[in-house]
């Protein structure tokens, strides 16, 4: 988790922004991962069911 804070505190230092405090972060990080993997079921369920109608 540090080395990913990490990684965005680069990021973000070079496109001359400044970076959240670590646990903003890390909160923020936690509401998009829970959000991807929504998008990954419900993708996997549209996909499963226009795959049974082909």
């Amino acid at each position: 988790m540090q080395s990913k804070y990490e990684a965005y505190c680069e990021r973000k230092y070079k496109a001359g922004e400044t970076p959240k405090d670590p646990l903003e972060w890390k909160e923020a990080s936690e509401k998009w991962e829970k959000l991807r993997e929504q998008k990954e079921i419900f993708s996997d369920e549209k996909f499963g069911k226009m795959r049974k109608k082909i």
